[in-house]
């Protein structure tokens, strides 16, 4: 009982995050955010956890690791880099064939934390998800809520989760989302990072 109410503990800033992805931000600041192109250097050598601590975020998921998130890149590169508003799309594969027709391909999780060290101020404005990573964990998902009763129904649930940047509750953060919660949450100011090719 201890150990599933420690976990529970642990996703509760989860669970926190993807219900709200706050932020009164002007329309104006995201489409200053969202209408330019942003270069970055990433070295792909560097552990996650120096790039979560070089990112300076108020809270970091637990889950976020080397080990649930093995990289297959290294050295340095500079990248060119854009965002693309998920509003219009219904599931991942759809956004991704999308952009890749536009000459894109979706940021990984260490191009997502490098980006996010590199312009801290642009995950206050909108959500950052870095859909070229993801792992597969069981976690604890709240299936409901009741306001009424301040009570929650905790299931556990295998899920791929894909990394995101944003402001929430606990100030800047760098956390997980699911498929589900994407696409079911409807926020307007949820993005994904992607880098230019060519």
């Amino acid at each position: 009982m201890k150990s599933t109410l420690s976990l529970s503990l642990k996703m509760l800033p989860f669970l926190i995050g993807v219900l709200s992805l706050s932020g009164c931000v002007s329309q104006e600041a995201v489409s200053k955010a969202i209408g330019q192109e942003y270069s970055i250097v990433v070295n792909y050598d560097e552990a996650l956890g120096d790039l979560l601590n070089a990112g300076k975020y108020d809270w970091t998921f637990y889950q976020i690791t080397d080990k649930n998130f093995p990289s297959i890149e290294s050295g340095s590169k500079s990248l060119r880099m854009t965002l693309v508003d998920m509003g219009p799309y219904i599931d991942i594969a759809t956004a991704l064939n999308d952009q890749a027709s536009r000459g894109l391909r979706p940021a990984t999780l260490k191009e997502l934390l490098s980006f996010g060290q590199a312009y801290p101020d642009v995950q206050t404005k909108v959500a950052l998800l870095g859909l070229g990573s993801h792992c597969d964990l069981i976690i604890n998902k709240m299936e409901w809520f009741n306001w009424d009763m301040m009570q929650s129904m905790m299931v556990r649930s295998f899920e791929t989760l894909y990394p995101y940047l944003a402001r929430e509750v606990l100030g800047r953060t760098a956390n997980l989302m699911d498929q589900e919660s994407m696409f079911n949450y409807h926020n307007p100011k949820l993005y994904a990072l992607f880098v230019i090719l060519g």
